[in-house]
Protein backbone atom coordinates (compact mmCIF):
# COMPACT_ATOMS: atom_id res chain seq x y z
CA UNK A 1 0.00 0.00 0.00
CA UNK A 2 0.78 3.40 -0.09
CA UNK A 3 0.70 6.36 2.11
CA UNK A 4 0.91 9.98 1.89
CA UNK A 5 1.90 9.34 -2.11
CA UNK A 6 3.28 12.53 -3.09
CA UNK A 7 5.21 12.92 0.40
CA UNK A 8 6.34 9.74 0.33
CA UNK A 9 7.74 9.89 -3.48
CA UNK A 10 9.62 13.56 -2.08
CA UNK A 11 11.20 12.17 0.90
CA UNK A 12 12.45 9.18 -1.20
CA UNK A 13 14.06 11.28 -3.51
CA UNK A 14 16.14 12.07 -1.02
CA UNK A 15 17.40 8.63 0.44
CA UNK A 16 21.11 7.36 0.09
CA UNK A 17 21.97 4.24 1.19
CA UNK A 18 24.24 4.74 4.50
CA UNK A 19 22.66 8.35 5.33
CA UNK A 20 21.22 9.68 8.53
CA UNK A 21 17.36 10.34 8.53
CA UNK A 22 15.51 11.98 11.58
CA UNK A 23 11.85 11.16 11.42
CA UNK A 24 10.11 13.46 14.13
CA UNK A 25 6.84 12.28 14.79
CA UNK A 26 6.64 9.29 13.04
CA UNK A 27 3.60 7.55 13.65
CA UNK A 28 2.77 4.05 12.86
CA UNK A 29 6.66 4.26 11.40
CA UNK A 30 5.93 5.19 7.80
CA UNK A 31 8.26 7.13 6.35
CA UNK A 32 11.20 5.63 8.87
CA UNK A 33 10.47 1.81 7.33
CA UNK A 34 10.69 3.90 3.83
CA UNK A 35 14.39 5.21 4.81
CA UNK A 36 14.97 1.80 6.33
CA UNK A 37 14.36 -0.48 3.18
CA UNK A 38 16.24 2.02 1.04
CA UNK A 39 19.26 1.73 2.94
CA UNK A 40 19.42 4.81 5.46
CA UNK A 41 20.30 5.01 9.15
CA UNK A 42 16.61 5.97 10.95
CA UNK A 43 16.65 7.84 14.29
CA UNK A 44 12.65 8.26 14.63
CA UNK A 45 10.67 9.79 17.80
CA UNK A 46 6.92 8.90 18.54
CA UNK A 47 5.89 9.56 22.21
CA UNK A 48 2.17 8.47 21.83
CA UNK A 49 2.33 4.97 23.34
CA UNK A 50 0.25 3.27 21.64
CA UNK A 51 1.15 4.23 18.03
CA UNK A 52 4.68 4.03 19.07
CA UNK A 53 4.25 0.13 19.65
CA UNK A 54 2.97 -0.17 16.00
CA UNK A 55 5.75 2.28 14.95
CA UNK A 56 8.64 -0.42 16.70
CA UNK A 57 6.94 -3.18 14.84
CA UNK A 58 7.33 -1.63 11.56
CA UNK A 59 10.48 -0.29 12.67
CA UNK A 60 11.96 -3.79 13.34
CA UNK A 61 10.25 -5.78 10.69
CA UNK A 62 11.94 -3.10 8.12
CA UNK A 63 15.29 -3.90 10.06
CA UNK A 64 15.11 -7.21 9.07
CA UNK A 65 14.98 -6.60 5.94
CA UNK A 66 17.13 -4.18 5.66
CA UNK A 67 19.90 -3.16 3.80
CA UNK A 68 19.03 0.28 6.53
CA UNK A 69 18.43 0.31 10.47
CA UNK A 70 15.79 2.15 12.35
CA UNK A 71 15.66 2.94 16.02
CA UNK A 72 12.67 4.65 17.92
CA UNK A 73 13.09 6.93 20.76
CA UNK A 74 9.70 6.90 22.45
CA UNK A 75 9.28 10.62 23.44
CA UNK A 76 8.66 13.51 21.45
CA UNK A 77 11.25 16.18 20.15
CA UNK A 78 11.17 19.37 21.78
CA UNK A 79 13.19 22.48 23.08
CA UNK A 80 14.74 21.09 26.31
CA UNK A 81 13.87 17.55 28.13
CA UNK A 82 11.27 17.03 30.33
CA UNK A 83 7.17 15.99 30.27
CA UNK A 84 4.83 17.84 28.79
CA UNK A 85 0.76 16.83 28.04
CA UNK A 86 -0.75 15.94 24.31
CA UNK A 87 -4.23 15.59 23.63
CA UNK A 88 -5.26 12.58 21.92
CA UNK A 89 -7.49 12.83 18.76
CA UNK A 90 -10.62 10.76 18.79
CA UNK A 91 -10.63 10.49 15.36
CA UNK A 92 -7.37 10.74 13.85
CA UNK A 93 -4.44 9.39 15.54
CA UNK A 94 -2.05 11.07 13.82
CA UNK A 95 -3.27 14.49 15.10
CA UNK A 96 -1.97 14.19 18.41
CA UNK A 97 -1.10 17.56 19.57
CA UNK A 98 1.73 18.29 22.73
CA UNK A 99 0.15 21.59 24.87
CA UNK A 100 1.88 24.54 24.86
CA UNK A 101 3.61 25.68 28.34
CA UNK A 102 -0.30 27.31 28.92
CA UNK A 103 -1.47 23.88 28.62
CA UNK A 104 -4.01 25.08 26.82
CA UNK A 105 -6.33 22.51 24.63
CA UNK A 106 -6.89 23.69 21.17
CA UNK A 107 -10.91 24.52 20.46
CA UNK A 108 -10.99 21.54 18.08
CA UNK A 109 -10.13 19.27 20.75
CA UNK A 110 -11.82 20.14 24.23
CA UNK A 111 -13.40 16.68 24.76
CA UNK A 112 -9.60 14.82 23.59
CA UNK A 113 -7.97 12.32 26.26
CA UNK A 114 -4.77 13.62 27.78
CA UNK A 115 -1.41 11.56 28.67
CA UNK A 116 1.79 12.63 29.61
CA UNK A 117 5.07 12.53 27.36
CA UNK A 118 8.65 12.55 27.89
CA UNK A 119 9.76 15.00 25.26
CA UNK A 120 14.04 15.04 24.82
CA UNK A 121 16.04 17.43 22.37
CA UNK A 122 17.06 16.20 19.49
CA UNK A 123 20.77 17.46 19.56
CA UNK A 124 20.94 14.82 22.68
CA UNK A 125 20.15 11.94 20.52
CA UNK A 126 20.90 12.61 17.30
CA UNK A 127 24.84 13.24 16.36
CA UNK A 128 26.39 13.68 12.74
CA UNK A 129 25.39 15.34 9.37
CA UNK A 130 21.27 14.17 8.49
CA UNK A 131 20.67 13.51 4.82
CA UNK A 132 16.82 13.96 5.61
CA UNK A 133 14.45 15.87 8.32
CA UNK A 134 10.95 14.98 8.54
CA UNK A 135 9.12 16.83 10.64
CA UNK A 136 5.56 16.88 11.57
CA UNK A 137 4.36 16.89 14.97
CA UNK A 138 0.68 18.30 14.70
CA UNK A 139 2.42 22.51 15.45
CA UNK A 140 5.08 21.77 17.49
CA UNK A 141 7.62 21.98 14.98
CA UNK A 142 9.43 25.18 16.30
CA UNK A 143 10.21 23.09 19.18
CA UNK A 144 11.63 20.09 17.65
CA UNK A 145 13.71 22.80 15.93
CA UNK A 146 15.02 24.35 19.09
CA UNK A 147 16.47 21.59 20.52
CA UNK A 148 17.98 20.14 16.90
CA UNK A 149 20.03 23.45 16.31
CA UNK A 150 23.39 21.64 16.38
CA UNK A 151 21.57 18.92 13.57
CA UNK A 152 20.70 21.70 11.72
CA UNK A 153 24.14 23.21 11.82
CA UNK A 154 25.89 19.82 11.34
CA UNK A 155 23.67 19.34 7.93
CA UNK A 156 24.03 21.95 5.16
CA UNK A 157 23.19 19.81 2.73
CA UNK A 158 19.63 18.62 4.50
CA UNK A 159 16.75 18.06 2.85
CA UNK A 160 13.33 19.11 5.06
CA UNK A 161 10.06 17.69 4.96
CA UNK A 162 7.64 19.66 7.42
CA UNK A 163 4.22 20.20 7.64
CA UNK A 164 3.04 23.66 8.03
CA UNK A 165 0.26 24.15 9.59
CA UNK A 166 -0.04 27.68 10.65
CA UNK A 167 -3.14 27.13 12.87
CA UNK A 168 -1.54 24.22 15.14
CA UNK A 169 1.73 26.19 15.51
CA UNK A 170 2.60 26.55 18.68
CA UNK A 171 5.06 28.70 21.12
CA UNK A 172 6.21 30.56 17.69
CA UNK A 173 4.44 32.97 15.32
CA UNK A 174 4.39 31.23 11.45
CA UNK A 175 6.31 34.04 10.10
CA UNK A 176 9.12 33.76 12.93
CA UNK A 177 9.28 29.79 11.77
CA UNK A 178 9.33 30.58 8.43
CA UNK A 179 12.29 32.81 8.75
CA UNK A 180 14.13 30.93 11.38
CA UNK A 181 14.53 28.10 8.64
CA UNK A 182 15.49 30.73 6.41
CA UNK A 183 18.11 31.42 8.19
CA UNK A 184 19.24 27.88 9.07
Amino acid sequence: GAWEEHETQLFSAHIQTGCQVVDLGANVGWFAVQAILAGAQVQAFEPVPFIADVAAANIERANRRGPGHGTLHRCAAGASRGSARIVLASGNHGDNRVLAESGEIPRDMRDAEEIEIRVERVDDLVQGATRVLKIDTQGSEWLALQGARGLLKASPQMALLIEFWPYALRECKPLELLQFLEQA
